[in-house]
């Protein structure tokens, strides 16, 4: 019978669990940040050499093949291309979570924006006076007598006059504030 190994919930104290990306990053070591780079860094060369072949691919297909069987090679190596580097983007995306953030030039950052998104709209909408039953409201961007306004997922939708967005789209549009005010407001 095989050993199975069992994890001191002293040393790793959210063994087990589902970690957040802070609990990861307060985890992390120094080293190990560069490590994260080093893999952004490869997997950005990954694309260029991808982005070479599919080039040298096609000038194979113009040189090769006429007509329309040229373009259906084309087609499929693109959509081929396309597909991986998603791909790619998406594992790079995954892997920035991990670097420590800083403040952009307005000195908002991304983990501010997320609380901000995080914020309840159905507060929110009552904070402003608005009643909501049934996750519908009346929709304070024009002239409603019967609600409109749906609310799910944290996000509006009006069926009336199509206006739709999160906490952060609402607090603009109701203050006429900028997006960097607004997200100030909510956290």
């Amino acid at each position: 019978m095989g050993k199975t190994r069992t994890f001191n919930k002293e040393i790793y104290p959210c063994s087990r669990t589902t970690l957040t990306i802070q609990q990861v990053k307060d985890y992390f070591l120094e080293d190990n940040l560069s490590v994260v780079k080093r893999c952004i860094n490869n997997y950005r060369k990954l694309q260029k050499e991808l982005e070479k072949q599919t080039e040298q691919n096609i000038a194979g297909f113009v040189k090769y093949y006429q007509g329309q069987e040229k373009e259906v090679w084309i087609l499929l190596e693109e959509v081929s291309f396309n597909k991986t580097n998603d791909n790619i983007e998406r594992h790079i995306k995954r892997l920035q979570r991990f670097l420590p953030t800083t403040p952009s030039k307005n000195g908002v950052t991304d983990e501010q924006i997320e609380q901000a998104k995080l914020y309840p709209i159905q507060d929110l909408l009552s904070s402003y006076g608005f009643k909501i039953r049934h996750n519908m409201c009346q929709c304070p961007f024009h002239d409603d007598d019967t609600p409109s306004m749906s609310i799910k997922y944290n996000r509006f939708n009006c069926f009336g006059c199509g206006k739709k967005g999160d906490t952060i789209e609402l607090v603009r549009s109701l203050e006429n504030l900028s997006f960097i005010e607004a997200v100030r407001k909510l956290i």
